[in-house]
């Protein structure tokens, strides 16, 4: 069995192509390093990986040991194709083993140039399309989402909310309906969503009103107008947080009646652990999983347009704090859609995939 696997094999060489700042999101980041933070601790040194990374990532210390090797790089230096021509230096350079890439921005271009250098691939993805690998995990709930043409064997393809990057911590937090009504807010990263939270926050804001509630904000350590967000959360009483771990941020979720938030992985959080939540999909590719788990009962959608309309916010705060029976009803169907065990089941078929590679001297095993 892979959990048995000999101690004297030597540490696999993990490069990470990775971008992980306030326009991609820190949540790419987020994933990865509990990835490989949950498999150490269930395999122990087996997954006492050396690791490098490359991309763009201001924040790395918040989620990488520091003393990783960092290799910068951004979407404005050189071409697509150079970038990942660069990327394979990289790896040639820090004699990586494999390849882990979770970029969401990839087209055909870089996927064929990884694919032909035989390297073992790893690719974290959430959209579908051209992506290539010898393993893909997509943990995104739409079906739609996961086609990949350019993948000849599809049983590489671990893909549906059974794969769902939560952190266990989320499951294992469950909500529980407060007897004082509470609203927490969470907002991703990404130019829309700094709009929106300003936007919420302002005189004529949903979140200036509901002064008998207790509110609550959390944002990204990225948050680019945090100073001028601060100043308006003060002015109407809601207790503001940015950069928290993955474990504050569950026991406050789970301490509040009803969550806003932007799309993305805290709406599969959220529903991991039951708490009844409005979305506000902010980025083009989130409107039609808000609106499929609107459909299954989950939660409200607001849609891509009137998340920006301050009194259609405000009613669906109200009419869903009002309803304690439509959060109950919203935090037993969201926890049975989600089971929050994505996390186990990626890591166990990595482990298997790693063993395979070291009993075949880390060849990869063809896309």
């Amino acid at each position: 069995m892979p959990k048995n696997r000999p101690q004297t094999l030597r540490r696999l060489k993990i490069l990470i192509r990775l971008d992980a700042d306030h326009h991609v999101g820190l949540a790419h980041g987020v994933r990865i390093s509990k990835i490989l933070a949950f498999g150490q601790s269930k395999y122990g040194s087996l997954w006492d990986f050396d690791i490098s990374l490359i991309g763009n990532i201001p924040h790395y210390d918040k989620f990488f040991d520091t003393s990783c090797p960092v290799y910068p790089l951004s979407q404005d230096q050189g071409t697509e194709e150079e970038r990942a021509q660069m990327t394979l230096q990289v790896a040639k350079e820090s004699a990586a083993d494999i390849l882990l890439v979770d970029h969401p921005h990839l087209t055909k271009i870089s996927w064929d140039i990884f694919s032909a250098s035989n390297l073992p691939l790893i690719a974290i993805d959430d959209e579908g399309g051209d992506v290539i690998a010898d393993l893909i995990f997509n943990g995104t709930i739409l079906e739609t989402y996961h086609h990949y043409p350019e993948m000849k064997h599809k049983d590489r393809i671990k893909a549906g909310e059974k794969y769902a990057l939560i952190n266990p911590v989320f499951k294992e937090i469950p909500w529980v309906d407060a007897n004082d009504l509470s609203l927490i807010t969470v907002i991703g990263g990404g130019d829309r969503a700094c709009e929106w939270a300003l936007k919420l926050t302002s005189e004529d804001g949903a979140l200036s009103k509901f002064d008998s509630y207790k509110k609550t904000m959390i944002v990204g350590g990225s948050f680019p107008e945090f100073s001028k967000l601060r100043k308006n959360c003060e002015a109407y009483n809601i207790d503001l947080h940015q950069g928290l771990s993955q474990h504050s941020m569950a026991k406050l979720l789970c301490e509040h009646s009803i969550g806003l938030i932007t799309g993305g992985m805290i709406v599969y959080e959220a529903l991991s652990m039951g708490l009844p939540i409005i979305i506000f999909p902010q980025e083009k590719n989130l409107p039609p999983e808000a609106h499929y788990f609107a459909k299954q009962g989950c939660a409200i959608d607001l849609g891509y347009e009137n998340g920006m309309n301050m009194a259609i916010v405000t009613h669906e705060i109200m009419a869903l704090m009002k309803n304690k029976e439509k959060r109950m009803h919203f935090s037993q169907k969201s926890k049975a859609l989600i089971d929050g065990k994505g996390m186990v089941r990626t890591i166990e078929t990595l482990n298997v995939f790693f063993d395979h590679l070291q009993k075949n001297n880390l060849e990869g095993i063809g896309k």
